[in-house]
């Protein structure tokens, strides 16, 4: 088959649903989550969350499905995300004006991750301060460090909190109508 611009147009939506999309938002947030820089699965997400990044690797995958040329990859790749990079901008600006004319100045996403921040760094500070002690033990505080691992599960994994934040928008609403 032949690269077609009707190809380079599907594969910019599909780096844009990708990149942008609300069906994505989970997955993204899940990558993005691991600590260290180097993970393959960070990497994974930051390149997800980014329109360009994602868009070079979608068209050349795109390209070579369809039976494309080693060259026609780079170059499809290429302008599916010199296109994407722009349009995924125009989409997070279009996005924030609805939310703040919905009068919500922050995503519910990350309305709801800032919540579980602050219920894990209240956690934690119960725990002992947020870092382990310098007289401890090598084991010690590698049974700290373990806690504190199962504590940021625990947290993330709480449904409670977001309840606790959408009962908090409603009542936010209410208060604006009234």
């Amino acid at each position: 088959m032949q690269i077609t611009w009707f190809l380079v147009v599907g594969l910019v939506g599909v780096t844009l649903v990708v990149s942008k999309g609300k069906v994505f938002d989970g997955l993204r947030y899940w990558l993005m989550r691991f600590e260290h820089e180097s993970n393959p699965f960070r990497i994974a997400g930051e390149v997800m969350s980014c329109s360009m990044c994602c868009g070079v690797w979608i068209g050349a995958l795109g390209a070579l499905a369809f039976n494309g040329s080693w060259a026609e990859a780079i170059l499809v790749g290429g302008v599916v995300s010199i296109v994407a990079w722009p349009l995924g901008e125009a989409l997070q600006v279009f996005e924030g004006a609805l939310e703040r004319r919905r009068g919500a100045p922050e995503g519910r996403m990350m309305a709801m991750l800032q919540a579980r921040a602050q219920e894990r760094q209240k956690r934690r500070h119960e725990l002992g301060g947020g870092q382990p002690s310098s007289d401890m033990s090598e084991d010690d505080a590698h049974r700290w460090l373990d806690a504190q691992d199962r504590l940021d599960e625990e947290v993330l994994s709480d449904p409670s909190l977001t309840d606790e934040y959408e009962s908090s928008q409603r009542q936010e609403k209410e208060e604006q109508v009234a």
